[in-house]
């Protein structure tokens, strides 16, 4: 269901990728907005703070978040505002084939509440890891690396990440 952005069951909490011709205009807006004072990617604060006061009222305690492509950027807005806002730092937080986020502020700040509870589960063949392709921008978390060779675009797609990821076990 492309309207429901997330979902929490059993204390995890997951954010899909980009399911709709909005959420893939707001992908592309790279210009960065302010959060708690660091900058971020437009788009994908857009997509979170359209969903942020949900999340508030529900108040979900997850002791893993996890998301995939631009669900994975929602993660990690998410996840640093509970820990800055409600002082709640889940267990784990993993992101699969996520885009850079913000800038070098951000990447400090994140790091300095969340990093070592954080994964970046990526394959270097996957276009979408490099976005947006602008030094001003910083991936957080500790990377794994998963490979599958199925070109640049062909590369972004949650069924391979799944199997290459089951294939580690």
């Amino acid at each position: 269901d492309e309207d429901l952005f997330y979902h929490f069951e059993n204390g995890v909490l997951a954010f899909r990728g980009t399911a709709s011709s909005k959420e893939l205009i707001q992908d592309f807006q790279i210009y960065k907005q302010t959060f708690h004072d660091t900058r971020v990617h437009s788009g994908f604060l857009a997509v979170y703070m359209s969903i942020r006061d949900d999340l508030v009222d529900q108040k979900p305690r997850p002791h893993t978040i996890i998301g995939y492509s631009l669900g994975s950027a929602v993660a990690l807005l998410y996840a640093l505002d509970l820990s800055i806002c409600d002082d709640y730092k889940p267990s784990n937080v993993i992101c699969v084939a996520s885009p850079r986020v913000g800038d070098d502020a951000f990447r400090n700040l994140y790091e300095s509440h969340l990093g070592d509870r954080t994964i970046r589960i990526e394959n270097p063949k996957d276009a979408v890891v490099h976005l947006p392709p602008f030094p001003s921008y910083s991936h957080v978390g500790t990377p794994l690396q998963v490979h599958f060779d199925e070109g640049w675009f062909l590369s972004h797609s949650l069924e391979k990440y799944a199997c290459a990821i089951k294939s580690m076990h």
